[in-house]
C-alpha cells in the first residue's frame, strides 16, 4: 500500500518542472607539445577545463499525465480494495471455523447424553438377566448399542477436537500452540 501510495506521488510530480545541474571537467597534457594561445583554435592534446550548467524541464503533456496520475490511484485503490477482501476473508473464515466448532460441541453432547441413556439401558438389562426377567437378546442388544455409541461418542469428540485446531489455524494461533510445546503436530 506504501508502494502504491508513492507512485501516486512520483506520477504527481511530474506536473511540476524537473530541475538539473550538470558538470564535467577535463584535463590533458602532452610533453613538448606547443601551447596553442588562440583562444578561438583549442588543442585537444594539451587542454583542461571546467563546465557546468543548470537546466529547467517542464513536461507539457498535462492530459498523459493526469492519465498516469489516475492509473496510479486506481492501483492504489485496487490494492486498497485487495486488502480490505482478505481481511473480511479472514473474518469469514474465523467466523465459520467457530460456527462450526459450536455444531461440533452440540454434536459431542447429544453422543454423551445418547451414551448416558444407553448406559442406564445396559444397567436395566444386566440386572433384569442377573434377576432372571431379560433374555440374552435384549442383554446382547444392549451391549452392541452401548459399544456403538461409545465409539461414535470418541469419533464426536474428535471432531470437535479437529474443529478447535481449525479455529485456532483460521485465527493464526495454532502456529504458537505448537511452537510452545502445547501441540505435537
Amino acid at each position: 500500500l506504501e508502494a502504491r501510495s508513492a507512485l501516486v506521488d512520483v506520477a504527481r510530480s511530474k506536473y511540476y518542472p524537473q530541475l538539473f545541474l550538470g558538470i564535467t571537467a577535463d584535463y590533458a597534457y602532452a610533453p613538448g607539445r606547443y601551447r596553442q594561445r588562440n583562444p578561438f583554435h583549442g588543442d585537444p592534446f594539451l587542454s583542461r577545463g571546467v563546465r557546468a550548467g543548470v537546466g529547467l524541464r517542464q513536461n507539457l503533456n498535462f492530459v498523459q499525465t493526469r492519465a498516469r496520475v489516475e492509473q496510479a490511484r486506481a492501483e492504489e485503490n485496487e490494492v486498497l480494495y485487495l486488502q480490505d477482501a482478505a481481511r473480511q476473508l479472514v473474518l469469514f473464515e474465523v467466523e465459520q471455523a467457530y460456527r462450526n466448532v459450536i455444531i461440533k460441541r452440540a454434536a459431542a453432547d447429544a453422543r454423551e447424553r445418547q451414551l448416558s441413556l444407553s448406559n442406564d439401558w445396559l444397567r436395566t438389562e444386566q440386572v433384569n438377566f442377573d434377576l432372571d426377567l431379560g433374555d440374552t437378546e435384549n442383554l446382547v442388544k444392549a451391549v452392541r448399542q452401548n459399544l456403538e455409541l461409545q465409539a461414535a461418542e470418541h469419533q464426536a469428540i474428535f471432531e470437535y477436537n479437529r474443529s478447535v485446531l481449525r479455529l485456532w489455524q483460521a485465527m493464526g494461533v495454532a502456529d504458537a500452540y505448537i511452537e510452545s510445546g502445547m501441540l505435537v503436530e
